[in-house]
């Protein structure tokens, strides 16, 4: 698909040769170059939000290379197509070469080159899906068949602020360049671009526009692919590349530091929105911490030394600076310790991954602090002025559930809670369908899976909210805690899931993989989530019939909580070493994508049921009977002594 190529036929398969003739020609015939271009934009439809848009990408890609090979009558003796992508279009590019081998079997596809693309993992994306995909195409990524494809990565450098440099390392069969590295000469670009202005730089598009030329040349000569990067390196006047990549953005990291300072440099990452998914992790770790280690330790700690009441202000001022100090400095010690080049063993104990090797101590510890103002204002700021509301224009009556064992009282609360679910969130999502697909209404198996989720997912948000509207409830510091993790949990887990079911609602057609997924996240996450809801509905249930029935037997005022709660009662050992266990593991992997992430909600769920277990069993009728049978001997023995003594 270009002109100029003929000139070199008649010429030697020699590298050397040909090196030197490329040196020549890329100034003499480059302006008489011509190619074809054709451009495929998906209008920011936003793929890193869940892997079926690059899937579906994908397949558009693969049809329009088909579409161009036919149009174009391209044979396996041509050149082919030089395919150039932008961010996230590489993934595109690079699932679509994988699903479909014989775009590059066939000779269609020979040459690659992304500009600004994340290679080794998307940071921002919060959806385990693109994260599945990611791994699962890095893994293929050296198969004998992509080993015929050139693959050139130029990244936009420390100015780009949605990649960070370190993603643009490609395979071990590509090469990987700066911009900045590229346009050494100007002052202007000493560290690199932003996202955009690299598809636009005249500057680096004329040394692309070179890359393209000598791709085409090399190709149609036979050259293979390590053959053609190394007159690619020679084009981009990259003679001396022998330091790795990795070598060249460390230094770049440590020209900017030497230049702006440490503390610029910080605010600088914390700007960078690709930090938004270490964010939630670190609001979820900050939650997990607090709620339980951190609490049930200071709570025992007081108890044992001071005897003050739960929920003291005291305490809570004792929580939250503990957690301010102490969580940001041990992640922050954590993320040392995964970057230290030591040697155990024969062992490398060296586990920082691309970018995280390069994020700067001082931002992880503010971004840690950061996470925890934001759950200690969602948990003693928000939630405070939602109970105060709630008090005010929600009623006070009490729902009333039978006074029975810990497995009778959750039935209860599930089945009240489950009516909500056909009278208002299954017509809710309907209405949303209906909405969206206008006119053509048809429910079939493509639409009724995406309906059912997202009905789903509207009540499990449903019964979170009650966990901190319902003015009579007790514990109320631990239902905003169970509801500031599962609600981040939550949305991290489901986001990229919803957005697909609304996609699937639009769109008419089939697609095996969306009820799949839909039920793989119902069973992993949404419904471990509701049982979590209903264990904590559960005891606040026992112990609102708990303090009913103790003022009955004991004929007394019974006022105010029993101080029985979730993480309030002495916790067991058994419970502090599973809990600090679950907290290192999630610690240790706070700042790594992968689709790992999202175990924490049956996790978490599942230790929110155990724990509110433990604390319902002293709440059930038996024990309730044992400890007024205690007192009434107690009562009996003491008039009896009186009566005596008279």
């Amino acid at each position: 698909m270009h002109d100029g190529t003929q000139l070199l036929h008649n010429k030697e398969n020699s590298t050397d040769d040909m090196e030197l003739m490329m040196d020549l020609l890329s100034s003499q015939y480059q302006d008489g170059f011509v190619m074809d271009v054709y451009a495929i934009d998906f209008g920011e439809e936003g793929a890193a939000l869940h892997s079926s848009k690059i899937l579906n990408q994908a397949d558009f890609v693969a049809r329009a290379i088909e579409t161009l090979v036919e149009g174009c009558h391209l044979g396996d003796s041509d050149t082919g197509i030089t395919i150039v992508a932008h961010s996230i279009g590489a993934w595109a590019v690079r699932a679509s070469l994988d699903m479909h081998p014989h775009l590059i079997s066939k000779g269609w596809v020979q040459n690659f080159i992304n500009l600004a693309s994340p290679l080794q993992s998307i940071p921002y994306a919060v959806d385990s899906g693109v994260h599945d995909l990611v791994q699962t195409l890095n893994e293929r990524g050296n198969s004998d068949t992509k080993r015929n494809v050139a693959m050139i990565s130029v990244s936009g450098g420390l100015r780009d602020e949605l990649i960070p440099p370190a993603l643009g390392r490609g395979q071990s069969d590509s090469d990987s360049f700066l911009a900045n590295s590229i346009l050494e000469a100007k002052s202007a670009t000493k560290f690199g671009m932003d996202h955009r202005c690299i598809v636009w730089c005249y500057d680096l598009l004329a040394q692309i526009r070179g890359v393209i030329f000598m791709l085409a040349l090399t190709t149609d000569r036979g050259m293979g692919p390590s053959e053609r990067m190394n007159i690619v390196r020679r084009t981009l006047h990259q003679t001396n590349h022998t330091a790795s990549f990795e070598h060249e953005v460390k230094t770049l990291h440590e020209s900017a530091l030497d230049a702006k300072g440490y503390s610029a440099l910080v605010s600088v990452q914390l700007a960078a929105p690709y930090y938004l998914n270490c964010l939630l992790k670190l609001c979820i770790l900050v939650g997990l911490a607090h709620s339980l280690l951190l609490r049930p330790l200071v709570l025992q700690y007081q108890r044992q030394q001071y005897g003050q009441q739960y929920g003291s202000i005291f305490t809570t001022c004792m929580e939250i600076s503990i957690s301010l100090l102490l969580l940001p400095s041990i992640v922050t010690i954590s993320s040392l310790l995964r970057r230290l080049e030591l040697q155990f063993l024969g062992w490398n104990l060296r586990q920082c991954y691309m970018h995280e090797c390069e994020i700067l101590l001082g931002t992880i510890f503010v971004l840690t602090q950061l996470a925890a103002l934001i759950y200690f204002i969602i948990v003693y700021g928000v939630g405070f002025v939602i109970d105060k509301i709630s008090r005010i224009f929600c009623t006070s009556s009490q729902e009333q559930h039978p006074f029975g064992t810990f497995g009778t009282t959750l039935c209860s609360c599930s089945v009240k809670s489950l009516r909500l679910y056909p009278t208002t969130c299954l017509p809710l999502a309907i209405g949303v369908f209906v909405v969206v697909r206008g006119t053509n209404v048809m429910f079939d198996s493509t639409t009724l899976a995406p309906t059912l989720f997202v009905s789903v997912a509207i009540f499990i948000l449903g019964c979170l909210l009650k966990l901190i509207f319902k003015p009579t409830a007790t514990n109320l510091a631990e239902r905003r805690m169970t509801f500031v993790i599962l609600l981040i949990s939550l949305v991290k887990a489901t986001y990229g899931k919803l957005i697909y079911a609304y996609s699937m609602m639009q769109r008419v057609g089939s697609d095996n993989r969306c009820c799949n997924e839909m039920l793989a996240c119902f069973i992993s996450s949404l419904l471990p989530a509701f049982l979590a809801i209903m264990t904590v509905e559960t005891h606040d249930a026992m112990t609102q019939n708990a303090l009913l029935e103790w003022k009955r037997r004991t004929r007394g005022d019974a006022k105010g909580d029993t101080g029985v709660g979730i993480g309030l009662n002495k916790t067991p050992g058994v419970f502090l070493v599973i809990n600090t266990l679950l907290i290192i593991w999630y610690m240790w992997n706070v700042l790594v994508s992968y689709s790992g992430d999202d175990i924490v909600v049956p996790l978490y769920s599942v230790i929110t049921v155990v724990m509110a277990y433990w604390n319902c069993y002293p709440l059930s009728a038996d024990a309730i009977n044992v400890y007024a049978a205690i007192i009434d001997d107690d009562l009996s023995f003491h008039c009896e002594f009186k009566d005596k003594d008279e």
